[in-house]
């Protein structure tokens, strides 16, 4: 069982899911990547019929991120289940909390609360034109003979990567990838409802290659996220919520187990 889940990446109503894509737990809030399975139960209704399927065992084997100019953030969470089961009423013990629904995080000039905030080793960045991120758990499954559903389901090592492209007003940032450096990367979403840090401590920049050059030139660049001593990662999440009772919702529509 495999699917994904496509959104329009808000603050609050996705914790869960981070925490699951990071395979750890929110720590005063702040989340690194570890290697804790943290298996849940999806249920999608299907109302005009009134039957429910289930998707149980499910991780999160990879997450992207897409941050751009006058566009919504989008995430995409890739799952990974052992079996699919279908019933004419809710899951018994299942828990369904009120989402938070707060408006995405965009630079369309809709969401007038954004600001998306970058730093490249510590210092502030305002020629990034756009970030992707992923991060990918490697999720195997193991199938034996007799039994339709995965028998069990291991985690692989996390992998994070991502490109960047920013516009070329100098060698800063490309003398960062002649010579090899290690670079630290955070950048910083705001809206309703809070805000996320996204922190990848020690990267190396893995290629790069000029774009449009009529009249300007915009440079994209690859990253491979590396584990950092000093932080014990290779990904942080730092969240801040407008009001705390923002921060209560690490659980999403489903059981877990």
């Amino acid at each position: 069982v495999d699917g994904t889940l496509e959104t329009e990446f808000a603050f609050a109503d996705f914790d869960f899911l981070l925490q699951a894509a990071l395979c750890n737990d929110w720590q005063n809030d702040v989340l690194k990547v570890g290697q804790v399975k943290k298996p849940f139960t999806v249920e999608r209704v299907q109302n005009d019929l009134k039957k429910y399927r289930r998707f149980t065992g499910c991780l999160v084997n990879s997450l992207d991120l897409s941050v751009a100019p006058n566009a919504i953030v989008t995430a995409s969470f890739a799952l990974m289940g052992a079996t699919a089961t279908y019933g004419d009423a809710v899951l018994s013990g299942a828990t369904y909390k009120e989402l938070a629904n707060n408006d995405p995080f965009d630079s369309t000039g809709e969401n007038v609360a954004l600001k998306a905030q970058l730093k490249i080793n510590g210092k502030s960045s305002n020629v990034v034109t756009s970030i992707s991120l992923k991060l990918d758990n490697g999720v195997a499954q193991a199938h034996v003979v007799g039994q339709r559903a995965v028998a069990t389901t291991g985690l692989g090592n996390s992998s994070v990567t991502g490109s960047l492209a920013f516009l070329y007003t100098g060698d800063d940032i490309s003398d960062l990838f002649i010579n090899r450096e290690d670079v630290s990367l955070e950048f910083t979403l705001s809206g309703k409802g809070g805000s996320y840090t996204f922190l990848l401590p020690r990267i190396k920049l893995t290629s790069e290659s000029p774009g449009e050059q009529d009249v300007f030139t915009i440079i994209n660049s690859d990253f491979q996220a590396l584990l950092d001593p000093a932080t014990g990662t290779n990904l942080q999440i730092t969240r801040k919520a407008d009001t705390p009772s923002q921060t209560a919702h690490n659980d999403i529509p489903s059981v877990q187990g």
